[in-house]
């Protein structure tokens, strides 16, 4: 297993031996242009000197780790903010696997940091109360976790790539807008894979739970786990559910930091 891989034993044989086919093309393009680099950090330091109160908005999936690595090297005292979703018994929807990327960052690139964690207010796939006809309630309502905690302006790990939505959105307002600073919105899955693997950053065990090469890994994602989703997501070309429920068939605890880490 490389060494920016965070392991974890729900990958199988056939994840990891695709894994390293990856992880040798991650080294051989990960150079990239000193001018990309350049140009992103540029934008973090005019959208800091816009925005002296921003914070940089942190998933721990592989973009939003790149954008963090690049907000570290321009000020490490602009916080890195994490908003991980929680349930009311102290159970976290976030993989144990995120925490263990959190831990390795912060340890290998000390700084501001903050967590501010949200609790969610509607039953999610596996809860006791959890019934899949709430979404169709007319009183129900969604929650937007990084709305509602992170009212600052920020910077964060969008890119084009993505979704037309944000490839129109990058036409229309272009790298940063008045409250959001998107760095890498430019850049290509590959090149940020690259990037990780060039600097030896941390990597989500999410993005090599591929069902042994099947899935592609630039549309698997880090997120709340058991999340509303279609039964087949279209996007991500894959059953949901069923991948969740291999790869993180559990959910973890709460764990709070456990290296020193500064406020503002």
């Amino acid at each position: 297993m490389g060494q920016m891989l965070i392991d974890m034993p729900t990958l199988t044989a056939a994840d990891r031996a695709r894994w390293s086919e990856l992880e040798r093309f991650d080294q051989r393009i990960g150079r990239l242009p000193a001018r990309m680099i350049d140009e992103a950090l540029d934008e973090i330091r005019t959208f800091k000197e816009r925005n002296p109160n921003c914070v940089c908005s942190t998933s721990w999936g592989k973009d939003s780790v790149v954008v963090a690595w690049l907000t570290r090297q321009t000020d490490p005292m602009i916080p890195l903010v994490w908003v991980p979703t929680i349930r009311a018994d102290g159970m976290s929807y976030e993989a144990e696997a995120t925490y263990q990327v959190r831990d390795a960052f912060l340890k290998a690139f000390p700084g501001a940091y903050e967590e501010r964690p949200a609790t969610a207010r509607n039953p999610k796939r596996g809860d006791p109360d959890y019934n899949p006809a709430q979404f169709d309630r007319p009183d129900y309502r969604s929650q937007d976790v990084l709305k509602e905690n992170i009212p600052e302006p920020s910077i964060n790990g969008v890119r084009a790539e993505e979704s037309q939505m944000r490839a129109r959105s990058l036409r229309w307002h272009g790298v940063s807008s008045k409250n959001s600073c998107r760095p890498i919105i430019k850049w290509t899955a590959a090149q940020v894979f690259g990037l990780l693997a060039v600097n030896n950053l941390p990597v989500h065990p999410a993005y090599a739970a591929s069902h042994g090469g099947l899935l592609d890994r630039r549309w698997l994602r880090v997120h709340p786990l058991r999340s509303k989703a279609p039964a087949r997501s279209i996007v991500y070309g894959r059953d949901m559910d069923d991948w969740e429920d291999t790869y993180f068939p559990n959910l973890a605890p709460t764990r709070a930091t456990p290296t020193k880490t500064t406020t503002r």
